[in-house]
């Protein structure tokens, strides 16, 4: 919450004004937030809807059609981001030598 005080000319009060972040993201946002291209969001918009269309669980991060438009909600690409760090962390851990590896032939 940002606090702004008034022009000298009036009565000495101050005013809260709370700063709201943005409800939804477009495409573009949100592909800057993930760090990925608006073409990579729509391919996967895409995948995701055959998937659903399938029974199976979409991959992408989740979004909202409204008329025309896409749109993702912070706490939807906050939650996707968070739960695909976990998948990396499993991939990129050191080597463990108790796990057998796949031999190059």
């Amino acid at each position: 919450m940002t606090t702004k005080p008034l022009p000298p000319d009036t009565p000495s009060t101050t005013v809260k004004v709370e700063v709201l972040p943005p409800l939804l993201l477009t495409e573009e946002e949100a592909a800057m937030y993930t760090g990925t291209s608006t073409s990579w969001l729509r391919n996967q918009r895409s995948k995701d809807s055959k998937l659903i269309a399938q029974g199976y669980m979409p991959e992408g991060p989740p979004w909202v059609r409204m008329r025309t438009w896409i749109r993702y909600r912070p706490e939807d690409v906050v939650q996707w981001i968070e739960d695909n760090l976990m998948e990396m962390a499993k991939s990129e851990r050191p080597h463990q030598p108790h796990l057998k590896r796949k031999s190059k032939k």
